[in-house]
Order: structure tokens, then C-alpha cells, then sequence
């Protein structure tokens, strides 16, 4: 009896890995016709962003969502370097994945690329405190930010996007 309870337990673990992972492509493309919605004239780079997490999997390698859960995206093109930063986190997971101006992907780290302040503002889904940060410690090039939410329930999700310029200050932000 103990045996067919693990074997059981055991192929219902990996369906539901096999479902999620199946998953991330349509999530994928579902965020990129939300961010295409809202905030097509403003970013030029949202295919592009699609293409990295098309060919990185990153975000296949979260680790497994639990049915009722939030996962943040951030996404930025650096003019400066020409290059695509993707975080995405939950509460118990961060990756990171960036692709370089040669389209090279670089290894997909647990790292975090954006300050904890921003993170902060965007997992609170603070969007009139990202705008007065826009204002008041906006940074030069003003590079766009894109910032997703996914919100799992019951094997539904919802996505949110919103867009602002990056802000940083030395005082509060810098690397410690």
C-alpha cells in the first residue's frame, strides 16, 4: 500500500512538472500581447524580451509554483551597453538572465539585477510610488523598465503590466 502511494504521489509530481513547464511558452506569449497592448509605443524591445525568455527557459527553471502564488518580471534594455536584463522572482525563488549586444545569453543566475527598493515598489505593484521614484531620481539615458505581475489562483492566472523609467539613488540603492 505504501508503495503505490509513493509511485502515485510520484507521477502526480511529474505531471505536474511537465504541465507548468508546458505552461511558460503560452504564459510567455500571453505576456508578450499584454505588454504589446499596453505599451507598444513606448518600448521597442518587447519582442526581443519574448526571444530571451524563449530561448533561455528561465523562466521553466522557477522553481515549482505552488497553485496559488505571484511571480514579478523586470525587464530593462540598457542603451549603455546594448544589453536585455530579465529578473523574475517569487517569494521563494530569484533568477536573472541578460543578453548581450552580440545576442549571446549569459548564464541564467540566482542573482538579483535590480535594486531591492524597486523590487520593493513593484512586488507592492506601487505604481504611484514607481512614478514620483521616476521624477525624482530618474537616471540618465531614462531607460524603460518593464515590469510584469502574473497572479496564479486555482490553476488560472491573470497578468498585469506597467512601464516606467529607471530610477536609482546612490543613497539608498547602492550595492552594499
Amino acid at each position: 500500500m505504501k508503495t503505490k502511494f509513493i509511485i502515485l504521489l510520484g507521477c502526480l509530481l511529474l505531471i505536474t512538472m511537465y504541465v507548468s513547464g508546458q505552461n511558460w511558452n503560452k504564459i510567455s506569449k500571453d505576456i508578450k500581447k499584454k505588454q504589446l497592448s499596453m505599451i507598444a509605443s513606448e518600448c521597442k524591445d518587447i519582442n526581443r524580451y519574448y526571444e530571451l525568455r524563449k530561448s533561455s527557459e528561465f523562466l521553466k527553471k522557477m522553481v515549482i509554483i505552488p497553485r496559488n502564488d505571484t511571480i514579478f518580471i523586470l525587464q530593462i534594455h540598457r542603451e549603455i551597453d546594448a544589453s536585455l536584463y530579465s529578473m523574475i522572482w517569487n517569494k521563494s525563488d530569484t533568477l536573472s538572465v541578460n543578453l548581450d549586444d552580440f545576442g549571446i545569453t549569459t548564464e541564467i543566475t540566482h542573482e538579483q539585477t535590480f535594486t531591492n527598493y524597486m523590487m520593493k515598489l513593484v512586488s507592492e505593484w506601487n505604481f504611484e510610488e514607481i512614478k514620483k521614484e521616476e521624477l525624482k531620481n530618474g537616471t540618465l539615458p531614462s531607460d524603460i523598465i518593464l515590469a510584469t505581475r502574473i497572479i496564479f489562483r486555482n490553476n488560472q492566472y491573470k497578468i498585469n503590466c506597467l512601464y516606467f523609467k529607471n530610477f536609482f539613488n546612490i543613497e539608498r540603492d547602492r550595492w552594499k
